[in-house]
Order: structure tokens, then sequence, then C-alpha cells
């Protein structure tokens, strides 16, 4: 029974930390679509991406 109760926590928080993920990437697609050019700056900055 202790065995299972620890997968099930896992699981939790696997789900847990999978939506928070998930949340993290639309938030920065939200941005990413209200300000494009700002990033492709800072990206170009940072890693040297040349954007066409």
């Amino acid at each position: 029974m202790h065995y299972f109760f620890i997968w099930e926590l896992l699981l939790f928080l696997i789900l847990k930390a999978l939506f928070i993920i998930s949340l993290l990437c639309i938030y920065f697609l939200i941005f990413f679509l209200q300000n494009p050019s700002q990033i492709r700056q800072i990206l170009s900055h940072k890693y040297k991406i040349n954007f066409i």
C-alpha cells in the first residue's frame, strides 16, 4: 500500500510540473505574439541568431 501511495504522489507531482510548464509556454507564446520584434532582438543579441 505504501508503494502505491508513493507512485500516486509522484504522478501528481509530475502532472503538476507539466501543467506549470505548459502555462509558462502559453504565457511565453502570448508575449511573443504581442511583441515579436523585441524578442527577436533579445535572441539575436544573446545567441547570435539571424532572423529573416
